[in-house]
């Protein structure tokens, strides 16, 4: 663990430490008494403390950070569903010109046949 190598923020005392050791070893054998079992619970208690209010500044980023990236997904979300929305207007504004070209295109070409008629027959007839 951090409190292991960690000398200068150890949350137990070497004798502390010692003991802990100890009274695992006590527990592993299966033997140990109400007051060790407390006694073992508190001094885990003691790092696990130690270790929350040293690892809290980097939880607290992470968590920080977690939260801006949910708002910028949930930001990313809406311009999709706007891009979403633009194609498919885009989409019914296209399909309004192809008909309206294609109308264009109709009349020109029955102006070029009539036109066409006309001319065959020459100019007065």
């Amino acid at each position: 663990m951090w409190y292991e190598s960690n000398m200068e923020s150890q949350p137990l005392t070497d004798l502390q430490r010692g003991r802990m050791s100890e009274l695992r070893r006590v527990e592993i054998s299966g033997t140990l008494s109400r007051h060790e079992r407390k006694e073992l619970a508190d001094l885990i208690a003691t790092v696990e403390c130690a270790e929350s209010a040293y690892l809290r500044p980097v939880t607290d980023r992470i968590r920080e950070e977690h939260q801006q990236l949910e708002q910028g997904n949930a930001e990313m979300r809406e311009l999709v569903r706007r891009k979403e929305r633009l194609a498919a207007r885009l989409s019914r504004i296209l399909d309004l010109a192809t008909a309206a070209n294609d109308a264009i295109d109709s009349e020109a070409e029955l102006v070029l046949r009539a036109t066409a008629v006309s001319y065959k027959r020459g100019p007065s007839q």
